[in-house]
């Protein structure tokens, strides 16, 4: 509806009624595994053995890559040896305590510390010297063969982790208030006519600074191997927001400092009403509280209306069908 004030600025206004809204939205993606890990050997050294192959199906904690381990094992046995050696004169300083002198004792607590410590590090050593799956997944590439000598840090191998495997999104902030953690998706590919089933996994609580976008993640099940890493897929995302409620235009709402609201209008008059809004579903906001269908709102110029100003209505419609208003000319 049209609202006149006296000082013949026109408004419009418009009589609420509720209706069903839904969320649905087409985004791109990118296929990526829901796991993905560059093994390195951490401190270099001979290649003495590779048991896995490109294509393999690897279980969590699998050797894959054995590196330089005859040389870290071998020192891992001389020290072992060492701290046995200490440990056995310790006990035997500890039992001869009264007729030993005490810097002797101390020494050889000292010497036992200190070896168990050197026992620690080659232990630490010899484990970092075979690779192993940190879970399980599939080979998707080898960076190295039997023989070769590889440096400290050096990436190996390419595991990733193909069922479930991960859509990677970049959706605008319009949208990205509408979605939520656990919503069901469907999610196709060019590669394959096969509607997948999928969810969101995660949102994440920051836009790119370059992109102004934000990463979500959708998980798909994929234990027929259709979806691999470096597809492109599309992501189908519907929600029913609510079936019979109120939803108005963002432009609408006024915006104070500590409140959100609109203006009914009762008796010519424009009565302030304060909102509580949910979801945001692109342009559209849904009301959770403040509002009636069959009340009437202004809808132009209601930033500049003041409570109980007098105001001649010029136009009329109805709000609002999935955030829509529909006008009709007042006769």
């Amino acid at each position: 509806m049209h609202a006149t004030q006296p000082t013949k600025k026109t408004k419009q206004k418009n009589e609420i009624r509720s209706s069903a809204t839904s969320l649905e939205l087409r985004l791109p993606g990118e296929v990526e595994g829901a796991r993905e890990a560059l093994l390195a050997a951490p401190l270099g050294g001979f290649i003495e053995a590779v048991n896995c192959h490109k294509g393999d199906k690897v279980k969590q904690g699998t050797p894959l890559v054995r590196v330089d381990s005859s040389t870290y094992y071998a020192d891992l046995a001389r020290v072992q040896a060492e701290h046995n050696q200490a440990e056995a004169d310790l006990t035997r300083s500890k039992q001869l305590k009264d007729t030993i002198p005490r810097a002797e004792l101390e020494a050889a607590e000292t010497r036992y510390l200190a070896v168990e410590a050197s026992l620690k590090s080659a232990q630490i050593r010899a484990t970092r010297s075979v690779l192993r799956a940190p879970f399980s997944g599939t080979i998707a590439d080898i960076d190295v063969e039997r023989g070769e000598v590889a440096s400290p840090g050096a990436p190996l191998v390419r595991l990733v982790q193909l069922d479930p495997v991960k859509v990677t999104l970049s959706v605008p902030d319009r949208d990205v208030v509408a979605l939520k953690q656990g919503l069901a998706v469907e999610v196709t590919s060019g590669a394959s006519g096969q509607v997948f089933q999928g969810q969101i996994a995660h949102i994440s609580p920051a836009a790119d600074p370059k992109t102004r976008a934000f990463e979500v993640d959708v998980s798909v099940a994929n234990k027929e191997r259709h979806l691999l890493p470096g597809m492109i897929a599309n992501v189908l995302v519907k929600d029913s927001v609510t079936q019979q409620g109120i939803v108005l235009p963002q432009g609408i709402v006024v915006t104070r400092l500590k409140e959100n609201g609109v203006f009914v209008i009762e008796g010519r008059k424009a009565h302030w009403r304060t909102l509580k809004l949910g979801r945001v579903i692109g342009d559209q906001i849904v009301v959770d509280e403040g509002l009636k269908e069959g009340e009437v709102i202004a809808t132009t110029g209601q930033r500049n209306l003041v409570r109980g100003r007098r105001i001649v209505i010029a136009r009329k419609g109805k709000c609002c069908q999935a955030g829509r208003i529909f006008f009709e000319e007042s006769k």
